[in-house]
């Protein structure tokens, strides 16, 4: 969960300065956070290489993407499918 909002942060502050302390685990990725769907590739590219995964953007709905924790949950869904 931390590092998912470290990575969050380091998106964000491209635009403006945020820390991972700032982001909400229940903030909706795209309303809440703000990311736009540039940052949103960017996002799950660096998530995909810091976690080793390879996330299947047909599989990525909208309610993984309802918070935080909503994602941290499909992360550890996609560790599992792949060990």
């Amino acid at each position: 969960m931390e590092k998912i909002k470290e990575l969050l942060a380091e998106i964000l502050s491209e635009n403006s300065p945020v820390s991972a302390e700032e982001i909400d685990e229940n903030a909706s990725l795209l309303d809440e956070v703000g990311l736009d769907s540039l940052q949103l590739i960017n996002f799950i590219l660096r998530v995909e290489d810091e976690f080793d995964i390879e996330i299947d953007f047909e599989n990525l709905d909208q309610e993984h993407l309802a918070s935080v924790t909503a994602f941290a949950g499909y992360i550890q869904s996609c560790k599992g499918a792949n060990v």
